[in-house]
């Protein structure tokens, strides 16, 4: 909206001249477009974003500056990268398991009438565990301990599965899909955290309403007022039990015994690790299935996967980049597809935003791989960077023996193929509903914690400690650029003039109105009404007021005594300009319904547009989570 502001300061000077009864104002050129400019703007914006959206993979490289020459000299070279990604994603709150004068072990739980066992064979003992992460906030899930255990491995299962259908302990998934029983009779010490899901069970407030929006959604549009994620506080569990399995290969170490750490994923659970392994060099092994491709599509997927600014430096290749050079296996195999948010059932209100999942494509998984492939293969580690194909297409079940292989050679594991785990000896499963909703409740009063304490931040960084007018002038000019370009998105400047357009649409006895048409960018118009009063002089200086309209309406609606809109805005852009004020009501880009949310802004530097706009398709919902 800067650049719209700027362009109408422009417009302001021709006032001087302007004539009343002209049909154009005076210094502009004839407005004559037919269509309405609100669709105009939005179709503008989808294309410039579209556009910025494939240039932005070509810029990335400006914000690297990689040191080949050995591996410590690659990691220091790439460390602002990783934790500029840390900030994006929200993982940035001190872990309570990587203080050393704090240790911590995974707590098992346990009642008067249950043991934390939940299964076992001969080989595998399979406990119900939690363990902090932050204040109020703890991971839970499964520890598949072998009776041998050689690693560790933090196992994420996709966001509709539970872990005990990860593991096989529940029904829901194809033998190959449960790779964490094979991992763990192979030696592997796994932990199996609880993801959000996308149910909406939990997603409202029974004071207020229910919704449709998953959880990760209801979630994800509180956190990101505070600068944090679901996608954040999930890679921080998973961090945390990377510090407590850390802390049991100390204690090994006493026996000089070697304890490699890595990570596996399907689907969210996929994303989720491969953020992890890009941000904790103590990930040796990386197993990403079912997620790594071309990322310039983001915007179409659910808006919990949106990261703001996240493609002007990271598309899945150069999150590689952060892996590198340790290993990352990248399996192409089907995940779980979502047509859209759940279906509305009765009592909850419309809210979510539209996204789907679809499984990756293969050639563009292969493509992205490709761009990764240079960043190994620099430093001489090609052979760390491996692709599975599983199936024709890439659309058989995770866990294919060559990822599983592959994945667990890195950890030092040479049987995980060979061994095949026995049947499981069920005792007592968790009540997944229950636990999930603790977890739910953690996250949402850890977020709304930050938003009471919210203020204390804004003080600390808006400390006005200048001795001069001129200090405070250089101190105010640093905050207003971080505004701009850090919350609102600066559009770069192309030097263009505004092109002013306009035509006469209003001429009343008190004052007149012209639809404006402005050029910000390629594709980009700013648009709305210009109201003057009619007793207006030449050379006289008036108050300016911008009025701004709401979802759904136009600039016109803020005038109008059409029953309706003037139930919401009583003309107050009327009442202004007879009393004298000009007047400028934008019109916005948020008007015309599903397309309005086309635009693929969100992921990407450009960001003066609402990261909501995308195009609403909405889908029938999945089969329930178990």
């Amino acid at each position: 909206m800067t650049r719209f502001a700027c362009a109408l300061t422009g417009l302001l000077l021709w006032f001087e001249s302007l004539c009343a009864t002209d049909p154009v104002l005076r210094g502009t050129a004839p407005l004559t477009i037919k269509r309405p400019v609100d669709e105009l703007m939005v179709e503008g914006l989808n294309r410039y974003c579209l556009r910025e959206l494939a240039a932005a993979r070509e810029k990335r490289e400006e914000r690297w500056q990689r040191d080949f020459s050995s591996d410590p000299a690659y990691v220091k070279s790439i460390a602002g990268n990783r934790q500029r990604f840390r900030t994006l994603v929200g993982a940035v709150d001190p872990r309570l398991t990587s203080a050393a004068s704090n240790p911590c072990r995974f707590e098992l739980i346990a009642t008067l009438d249950r043991s934390s066992i939940a299964a076992k064979t001969d080989q595998v003992t399979v406990h119900v565990v939690r363990w902090p992460v932050l204040d109020g906030v703890r991971g839970e899930g499964l520890l598949l301990v072998p009776h041998v255990v050689r690693a560790g491995a933090v196992a994420l299962p996709d966001a509709d599965w539970t872990p005990e259908m990860f593991c096989g302990l529940d029904e829901g998934l194809p033998a190959a899909a449960q790779f964490t029983r094979r991992l763990a009779s192979a030696g592997c010490l796994v932990v199996i955290p609880t993801l959000i899901s996308r149910s909406e069970r939990l997603s409202g407030n029974p004071h207020v309403a229910y919704t449709n929006q998953p959880h990760r959604e209801f979630l994800h549009r509180q956190a990101f007022q505070v600068g944090r994620h679901v996608i954040g506080y999930e890679v921080q569990k998973v961090l945390a039990a990377v510090d407590l399995l850390e802390q049991h290969a100390r204690r090994l170490s006493q026996q000089a015994r070697e304890f490699p750490i890595g990570v596996a994923g399907v689907g969210e659970g996929a994303l989720i690790a491969l953020y992890a392994a890009a941000l904790d060099s103590r990930l040796r092994s990386s197993l990403i299935c079912g997620y790594f491709q071309e990322r310039e599509a983001v915007w179409q997927e659910p808006i919990y996967r949106n990261v703001w600014g996240l493609l002007t430096e990271f598309g899945d290749a150069e999150l590689a980049g952060l892996v590198a050079p340790r290993r990352l296996v990248i399996e192409a195999c089907a995940a779980v597809a979502v047509a859209g948010p759940p279906a509305l059932k009765k009592e909850r209100r419309a809210s979510a935003a539209p996204g789907r999942i679809v499984h990756n494509r293969l050639s563009s998984v292969r493509a992205e791989f490709h761009r990764a492939a240079p960043t190994y293969r620099r430093l001489g580690k090609e052979g760390e960077l491996v692709l599975v194909v599983n199936g024709k297409e890439g659309l058989e079940p995770p866990g294919s023996d060559e990822a599983l292989l592959k994945f667990a050679a890195g950890l030092g594991i040479d049987n995980v193929v060979d061994v095949r785990p026995q049947a499981w000896k069920s005792i007592a499963l968790p009540d997944a509903a229950a636990r999930e909703k603790r977890q739910f409740d953690e996250v949402q009063t850890h977020v709304q914690s930050l938003l009471r304490l919210s203020s204390r931040t804004r003080d600390a960084k808006w400390r006005m400690d200048a001795a001069s007018v001129q200090q405070w002038q250089q101190k105010r000019k640093e905050l207003r650029d971080w505004v701009h370009e850090e919350l609102i998105g600066r559009l770069p400047r192309d030097g263009r003039k505004p092109k002013a357009r306009s035509r006469l649409v209003l001429d009343k006895k008190e004052y007149v109105g012209y639809e404006i048409v402005l050029d910000v960018a390629d594709d980009v118009i700013a648009a709305g009404i210009l109201l003057l009063p009619t007793d207006l002089r030449p050379g006289e200086k008036r108050p300016l007021v911008v009025c701004q309209h709401g979802l759904e309406s136009t600039a016109l609606d803020t005038i109008t005594h059409e029953a309706r809109p003037f139930a919401y805005y009583k003309a107050f852009a009327e009442v202004l300009v007879m009393r004298g004020f000009i007047v400028y009501v934008p019109q916005n880009p948020y008007r015309v319904g599903d397309r309005s949310r086309a635009s693929s802004c969100g992921p990407v530097a450009f960001r003066a547009t609402s990261r909501d706009l995308r195009r609403n398709r909405r889908g029938e919902s999945k089969q329930p989570r178990r």
